[in-house]
């Protein structure tokens, strides 16, 4: 599965780099990391990134029935900096806002209330209680000079995508982004996994989830790769560099926790300040123009074993 993913991955690189003019800002841009994990798709672009971010684990005792259960929280909030983030070039959010949510048993099993159709399911409620797990990221802007997201024709770094993707500037008082802050990004996760390697030549520890059902200005339209969200520690603060940090005991036993579950005992904490996130993100509708290379491609997948037997996170 993973192969074929990244083959497909490959081919659209390949015409996106093809349609797009090389950048004359390539060092300022931000290089996707590479995790290792069976379940959870690497990132790709586009992506949306945010920095400085802080988790906490904590434990929450309640009853049901008179029976009493703990469960964990994982919250990971700020008002961090991020960027959407396309390969040849980054749009700096306006004042950003990140809220990821996820909840498991004192063992590290992810409680998840979604189905893999991503409605509530009743029979996987935890105790009668149900857990969202979801991740959002917000921007606020109302003005030109700060809006929530820039337009494709005003990067912050790099060479704006003209052949593939195009969108206007997006206010918070606009009709595609109601409300302030507004909405870039939404979705539930779906399912975890861990990238606990760190050896002399490779270093990750990163948390990852599946993600589905997409809201915000990113919506989803039919798209041909699945999403993904990471979470790992990083010393690269707002310059969105990949220098993990890998000594880190409550993170990366909370890693290992989830990892193979079962095993221990989660054990509450908080990160401040360094926890970096990366979403895969489905393109904004009316914006992907690559429609015939994708079509293209579905006919090369629907013909090609290889392609067969991926599923879409």
């Amino acid at each position: 599965m993973k192969s074929s993913s990244i083959s497909l991955l490959a081919v659209l690189g390949g015409i996106s780099a093809s349609m797009i003019p090389a950048t004359g800002h390539a060092s300022s841009l931000p290089t996707v990391p590479t995790f290792f994990n069976t379940t959870i798709q690497n990132p790709h672009y586009p992506n949306f990134w945010a920095v400085g971010e802080t988790a906490t684990l904590t434990a929450q005792t309640w009853s049901y029935f008179g029976k009493s259960y703990t469960d964990y929280m994982l919250s990971v909030t700020a008002p961090a900096s991020a960027i959407y983030d396309n390969n040849s070039a980054y749009y700096k959010v306006g004042s950003p806002t990140v809220q990821i949510t996820a909840y498991f048993d004192s063992q590290g099993h992810m409680l998840n209330s979604y189905g893999t159709n991503g409605n509530l399911s009743l029979s996987a409620e935890f105790g009668g209680k149900a857990f969202k797990d979801t991740y959002a990221i917000y921007g606020k802007g109302t003005t030109a000079s700060a809006p929530a997201l820039p337009g494709s024709s005003n990067p912050t770094a790099g060479t704006p995508p003209k052949n593939s993707t195009t969108w206007s500037t997006v206010y918070s008082n606009t009709s595609n982004c109601p409300g302030s802050p507004c909405l870039l990004y939404g979705a539930q996760l779906t399912a975890v996994g861990a990238d606990t390697t760190n050896t002399s030549t490779v270093q990750h520890e990163a948390l990852g989830f599946t993600i589905q059902n997409f809201s915000g200005w990113a919506n989803k339209p039919p798209s041909y790769l699945p999403e993904s969200l990471w979470l790992f520690l990083n010393t690269g603060g707002s310059n969105y560099t990949n220098t993990e940090i890998t000594n880190n005991t409550a993170w990366n036993k909370l890693l290992t926790d989830i990892q193979h579950p079962g095993t221990t005992t989660l054990t509450s904490f908080t990160i401040s300040n360094e926890v970096t996130s990366i979403a895969t993100v489905p393109v904004p509708g009316g914006v992907w123009l690559l429609g015939a290379a994708l079509a293209g491609l579905g006919f090369a997948r629907r013909t090609r074993g290889s392609f067969g037997s991926m599923k879409a996170a």
